[in-house]
């Protein structure tokens, strides 16, 4: 398995052409704060879709870690548990949903 590691500021803009590639289950936001931190996005999008996006990198290819069109953030930080993994490539988004998933069950 490749590293997973969360991007740095300079990287945020390398989320352009991200897509929805599959989804994280029985994950809370508790859980995910606990294991990567605050979100780089922590304000809701404009379109208000997304109210929390974290970005990685899995090797060199970007996934985003993110809420989908829950329209409010107390119900993503307190019910969500089901979150949209999104990138570039459908094998770095697999790896973080089973790195992500081993980290958090064992």
């Amino acid at each position: 398995m490749r590293r997973v590691r969360k991007a740095k500021e300079n990287e945020l803009d390398n989320t352009y052409g991200t897509y929805w590639q599959g989804d994280l289950h029985g994950v809370t936001y508790g859980q995910l704060l606990e294991l990567y931190g605050t979100p780089q996005f922590n304000e809701a999008s404009g379109d208000d879709k997304v109210q929390f996006e974290w970005v990685f990198y899995v090797g060199d290819e970007v996934v985003t870690l993110y809420d989908w069109k829950t329209y409010d953030r107390n119900y993503s930080m307190y019910e969500l548990d089901e979150w949209h993994v999104g990138g570039k490539s459908l094998s770095a988004a697999d790896e973080f949903i089973e790195y992500t998933n081993k980290v958090i069950r064992g």
